[in-house]
């Protein structure tokens, strides 16, 4: 084992949580297709996919995967406005809330959190090339985390 297993811990089950969401949201976006989303859509939801479960399989940056799942939450607040919008629900207070609470959640999740992954990233490098001696394709996970948002 690694002296950085510790970091592991529960990364396998969040994983297998949030690959099945993105294989249920990939097929919802296929079937609509292209009402949903375009090509880019199918794309990132590909490279995230390849992206958890190599980091699962491999051990590879679990805190940096961690910053990228917790900018998907902003995801339900997103659905919850596109169903205020379908069901034609704009005018209530509700709507307003879903507006106001994913606004916030997106730009902290998304961008200060984020950004904030990035430059913890850059401070790490070295840690992160000490893992990745452990650990075979780290150096390409860095780059393909990157892209994938």
């Amino acid at each position: 084992t690694t002296k950085y297993a510790h970091m592991l811990c529960g990364m396998v089950e969040t994983n297998a949580l949030f690959v099945g969401y993105l294989a249920y949201d990939f097929v919802h976006v296929v079937y609509h297709f292209p009402k949903l989303g375009g090509m880019d859509l199918l794309i990132h939801h590909f490279l995230f996919v390849f992206c958890s479960t190599f980091s699962a399989y491999y051990g590879l940056l679990p805190f940096p995967f961690s910053w990228l799942l917790l900018g998907e939450i902003s995801t339900v607040f997103l659905s919850l406005r596109w169903l205020f919008i379908k069901t034609g629900r704009t005018s209530t207070a509700a709507f307003g809330y879903v507006q106001y609470a994913f606004a916030i959640i997106f730009f902290v999740s998304r961008i200060v959190i984020y950004d904030l992954g990035l430059l913890h990233m850059g401070i790490h490098w070295q840690l992160l090339m000490e893992i990745s001696t452990e650990r075979k394709g780290a150096p390409r996970m860095v780059v393909l985390y990157i892209v994938s948002m």
